[in-house]
């Protein structure tokens, strides 16, 4: 809702809360979600750079979880997004 009315700090602040609250109790699934997430919207605001290190941490995430197919598809995109860099 944050982000749809432009309040794009408070968004980003309850993107990282979401983040570390999952963290802390080990819902790798739901720190995954949160991540990639994160990383759409903080390609927007904050950079590319911040949304490739969310996305290498929700593919970590889904690997944790074993969600093995969705970290494939999710390494494919970073490479995707390296090779774009360079």
């Amino acid at each position: 809702e944050k982000f749809s009315v432009g309040e794009f700090d408070d968004a980003s602040d309850l993107y990282r809360k979401a983040i570390s609250s999952a963290h802390a109790h080990r819902f790798f699934h739901e720190e995954a979600v949160a991540c990639e997430l994160a990383s759409a919207f903080f390609i927007g605001t904050k950079g590319r750079e911040e949304s490739l290190e969310l996305l290498k941490r929700a593919m970590g995430c889904y690997q944790l979880w074993g969600a093995c197919e969705k970290a494939n598809a999710l390494s494919v995109q970073i490479e995707a997004c390296d090779a774009k860099e360079h």
